[in-house]
């Protein structure tokens, strides 16, 4: 089971498709039960559709589940989950990823954009206009 520890925290993640091609992180539905295990009710399967265009990193959010747990930044909760979601990528040697979310993995979305937007697909498109 791959994991990674970070600031007493055991976070869970998958890798999948194809390590030489682009990053793609999956934020997973699920509400504050974000793991990799609510892409499966969906039509959409990311590690199924994108694994020979992308390398995949999903992975389940800290208290998500019973694979990752950890204490809770409660003064900073989304950028508690974004530098989990960064620290993730660093252990894979991933520097800039594309990133994909449904229902919740959308406001991670966000919050990853706000922390490292140099990172980001989009913030790579963004330096073109700044």
């Amino acid at each position: 089971m791959p994991t990674l520890e970070r600031d007493g925290a055991t976070i869970y993640y998958e890798d999948h498709g194809n390590p030489s091609q682009p990053a793609l992180l999956l934020l997973s539905p699920g509400g504050l039960n974000s793991t990799i295990d609510f892409w499966d009710r969906l039509p959409l399967r990311p590690t199924e559709a994108f694994a020979n265009d992308f390398r995949i990193v999903a992975m389940d959010q800290r208290n998500a589940g019973s694979r990752s747990k950890g204490p809770l930044d409660t003064s900073d909760a989304w950028g508690m989950y974004a530098r989990d979601q960064l620290a993730v990528l660093d252990h894979l040697g991933i520097r800039q990823a594309q990133v994909i979310g449904c229902c919740i993995g959308c406001s991670f979305i966000f919050e990853l954009i706000n922390v490292a937007l140099e990172r980001s697909a989009i913030g790579r498109h963004l330096q073109h206009f700044a």
